[in-house]
């Protein structure tokens, strides 16, 4: 849906993986829920009951969570494409008219920023694109494809860039870096 907000800000929960659950020394426990916009985060050893989507049941106890809340939180049930028509499609409008957008995905290792903007037929980049060239309105369009690891900057289109790429703005909005 589009916003007049300059940043919408976005959790989805990743279901366990299996290696998680199968690994009979992890003792694996979720220890997010979710209820509405507010994603729960267990912060010490008290029972909490999460359904099978991550959504809070029971132990609603403050000293038993941390509460965070956002625009939008997704649970393990919720796919790519449902997010993708939640968060990101609403700036098209926006692009066709010039305007600079970015889709930030931010999580440590393992959390499924790659998955959710790459993997499979419904990855955000490849519907966004499939949306944005619908529209028949483009004429040019610039993409940058970056990831951040450990302060390096890399080029996700060209990654055999071993060197950290310098990002600078310029008020003519020239490439610079």
């Amino acid at each position: 849906t589009s916003t007049s907000e300059n940043v919408v800000v976005c959790v989805r929960v990743r279901p366990a993986l299996e290696r998680e659950i199968d690994n009979k020394n992890s003792g694996y426990n979720s220890c997010i829920g979710l209820l509405n916009k507010d994603v729960f985060v267990i912060k010490k050893d008290v029972p909490v009951l999460i359904d099978e989507d991550g959504g809070l049941i029971s132990g609603q106890d403050p000293a038993a969570l941390d509460r965070f809340r956002f625009d939008h939180s997704f649970g393990i049930r919720v796919n790519t494409k449902q997010i993708y028509r939640t968060v990101c499609k609403g700036i098209i409008p926006s692009v066709l008219e010039g305007k600079n957008q970015t889709i930030f995905a931010y999580g440590q290792t393992g959390s499924g920023k790659t998955y959710t903007m790459f993997k499979g037929k419904d990855a955000v980049v490849k519907m966004f694109a499939k949306d944005l060239f619908k529209e028949n309105k483009i004429n040019e369009i610039n993409v940058s494809y970056m990831q951040i690891y450990n302060k390096i900057i890399s080029d996700l289109i060209k990654p055999c860039n071993k060197s950290s790429l310098k990002v600078r703005e310029n008020v003519n909005l020239e490439q610079t870096y």
